[in-house]
């Protein structure tokens, strides 16, 4: 592993750390949570948790392990604390760091990288294989690992809520779950938590806001932007609107499109 600058980002997969050789800092959302990864440590790092590692020293050797959603059956799930990353299930945590990996566990990561680098045809079975008697091996140590939580001011509503709004004819609680990566029960607490409402409330909202700006922005009937913010009917739309401001969609429409079509001419 050579130098590498600080700098944070996230990533939609799961990462696993294994420190082979020396040590490596790693920080969790800013500079004020730093874990020091030693030789052995196993390190992992949950989806879209915002995170910088910075390695001083070129002699180290950190072998990064990147994991896909999906990449595992739904099927295999793990006890413990495992769970969150594969099934949702149980109490989310961002990362959990074991430290002083086994003679077993450096053995399941050292045959994982060489079937990374084979001409083996079967070589993504055995890479999978390797890493799910890795995980069973992990799961099994239970009280050895850190873990860590982000608490709830940490999580960015905003990115929940634009996901809704972007994809509001469609999405449903389960998939936004796992595009966050959270269990559908905890995400629903999130919600409620963070915006004052259920899911189904926030989902309504938005599709009121999207039916405002086509209103506005479109001359399309009430109908087809009804099937455009993800409603059957346009009574929805009819009733939804008339109920969040106090009017109906023909009157929004011929309100706020003149208003915008003022300042248009005033630009």
């Amino acid at each position: 592993m050579q130098r590498t600058p600080l700098y944070f980002h996230r990533h939609e997969f799961v990462e696993m750390l294994y420190m082979y050789r020396g040590q490596c800092l790693q920080f969790i959302e800013n500079l004020g949570a730093c874990i020091t990864l030693h030789e052995g440590d196993v390190f992992l790092l949950n989806q879209n948790v915002t995170h910088a590692l910075l390695q001083e020293d070129e002699s180290a050797v950190l072998i990064k392990i990147i994991i896909p959603t999906g990449t595992l059956s739904q099927n295999f799930q793990l006890s413990g604390q495992q769970a969150w990353f594969w099934t949702g299930l149980g109490e989310h945590y961002h990362y959990l760091h074991y430290t002083g990996c086994t003679a077993d566990e450096k053995l399941f990561v050292e045959r994982m990288m060489a079937e990374y680098y084979s001409q083996n045809p079967c070589k993504e079975i055995a890479e999978t294989s390797w890493l799910q008697l890795m995980l069973i091996s992990l799961s099994s140590r239970v009280g050895d690992e850190r873990r860590y939580k982000l608490g709830h001011s940490s999580v960015n509503m905003g990115r929940i809520t634009e996901y809704v709004y972007e994809h509001s004819e469609t999405v449903t609680l389960e998939e936004l779950a796992r595009v966050f990566s959270f269990s559908p029960s905890y995400l629903s607490r999130l919600i409620k938590e963070g915006r004052g409402m259920n899911f189904l409330d926030l989902l309504r909202e938005c599709r009121l806001e999207k039916a405002a700006a086509l209103l506005t922005a479109t001359n399309y009937p009430i109908g087809k932007i009804a099937e455009l913010v993800g409603y059957s009917s346009a009574a929805s739309v009819y009733q939804g609107v008339r109920e969040k401001f106090g009017m109906s969609p023909t009157e929004y429409r011929d309100k706020y499109s003149q208003i915008n079509r003022e300042h248009t001419t005033n630009e």
